[in-house]
């Protein structure tokens, strides 16, 4: 398998992979700050004291779901180095060097080279991947040096070609070089030894993002400006989250039906990607329909606006305790993102139809907390709907958050078996609680 790996599959990514940064700016980004990456990691990375905890995450997202674990382990453990990589520059950029993460690279490309320079070089005495973006060179190199590796947050959707017969195999020699796999739920940790059977330990942990995002709905201080602005103060607020242009298109005409009736209703969106170009659009789509705009980035006590654009990256979790109903977007005709983070708030969670890859979306859903809307009259008619109930509206901020609420706790669980690999590497790693 790894000499078919590395043979033909990573010279193939390589060349598709720098063939489309010619085209997307993202990936660019990616291959620019990717370069020299062993020369700054050894002139840097010495500064850090042993032991080195190394996590690795594709996306934010996925570090935000990490990051209690990190303030745990590093509260339990202040000695220790956390050395986070990500694959993504919507990730490396937007972080900041912060406690509790100790330093932030890029994650190199898979070669077989790449993976044992850069574990030579950091030298970690514990590998946490957090979820799916497991890279085979590197997972090699942790199990051939007897570092022991977690996968955290693990999860095989019921419909993934890693359940397929034919790339059992394959799979099942990826995932037994775990030292520990960390299943969100009973039904996962099944999926998992239908492919492991026993050989790897597995303890359920729940999903750490529960615990993140009722971290963040706590903390309000990043939006401060706006939890005082007037303007948002008794009047009813509709927190639109991530949206792609597939979502606008329908959630604009579902504005204006809106406001007919209740014409004091503001929206604050947030969409996925800021670019400039995405954001122009929008804003020509309001004016169209004679809706006042104002971008967060040139907002003050002053403005005047009907919807207000999010356009910095990192709010929108807080944003969302600002609202009265929700929308979480890429639901419309791709995938629904994260739920969990205006449920946390208390408030309705609307989606599209195309929310059944997310186990959350789905319970959110079927508990009364979410509701699925499918066109510009549905969306609409559901939110005038809750304008018109508060009641409604009530029990289902309550349901919503209540399951939140229910799932807490997973990154103690999590932290627990870390810190179990950390005390039987004590001795050579000289960590001390």
């Amino acid at each position: 398998m790894y000499l078919l790996y590395n043979l033909i599959a990573i010279p193939f990514l390589y060349v598709v992979f720098r063939f489309a940064g010619v085209f997307n700016s993202k990936i660019k980004r990616g291959i620019v700050g990717r370069r020299h990456w062993q020369k700054q990691l050894v002139s840097e990375i010495f500064k850090l004291p042993h032991p080195r905890v190394w996590i690795h995450s594709s996306s934010y997202g996925e570090f935000e779901q990490a990051r209690p674990v990190l303030e745990r382990l590093k509260i339990q453990y202040p000695k220790i180095s956390i050395v986070v990589t990500f694959f993504s520059p919507s990730a490396y950029e937007y972080i900041p060097l912060a406690p509790p993460v100790d330093y932030i690279c890029y994650l190199p490309f898979d070669t077989k080279s790449n993976a044992q320079q850069f574990i030579e070089i950091v030298k970690p005495a514990i590998a946490i991947i957090v979820r799916h973006d497991i890279w085979p060179n590197f997972l090699h190199e942790l199990t051939a040096r007897d570092i022991p590796t977690v996968l955290m947050d693990a999860s095989i959707p019921a419909t993934s070609s890693r359940l397929w017969p034919i790339l059992r195999g394959m799979n099942k020699t990826l995932f037994k070089q775990f030292s520990a796999i960390l299943p969100i739920s009973n039904d996962e940790k099944q999926r998992f030894q239908s492919i492991l059977g026993n050989e790897v330990e597995m303890t359920i942990t729940g999903d750490t993002k529960y615990d993140q995002v009722i971290r963040r709905a706590a903390d309000m201080e990043k939006i401060s400006d706006l939890v005082n602005d007037k303007r948002l103060q008794n009047v009813p607020v509709w927190v639109v989250g991530s949206s792609w242009p597939s979502d606008e298109k329908h959630i604009l005409p579902a504005y204006t039906k809106v406001i007919r009736k209740f014409p004091e209703f503001k929206m604050i969106i947030a969409p996925h990607e800021i670019t400039e170009s995405h954001l122009a659009d929008f804003e020509e789509q309001c004016e169209k329909l004679k809706i006042s705009t104002v971008r967060y980035s040139q907002w003050d006590c002053r403005t005047r606006y009907q919807i207000l654009i999010i356009d910095v990256i990192g709010l929108l979790a807080h944003i969302y305790g600002i609202g009265t109903i929700a929308f979480v977007g890429g639901s419309m005709e791709q995938k629904v993102h994260n739920v969990l983070e205006p449920a946390a708030h208390g408030i309705p969670v609307l989606f599209g139809p195309c929310y059944d890859t997310q186990a959350e979306a789905v319970i959110l859903a079927d508990s009364q907390g979410g509701r699925v809307v499918h066109n510009v009259d549905d969306m609409a008619d559901v939110i005038i709907d809750l304008l018109e109930n508060p009641e409604l509206c009530q029990r289902m901020g309550e349901a919503a958050r209540n399951l939140v609420m229910a799932h807490a706790g997973a990154a103690e669980k999590t932290v627990d078996v870390i810190a179990g690999y950390l005390r039987h590497t004590s001795e050579k790693t000289g960590v001390a609680e």
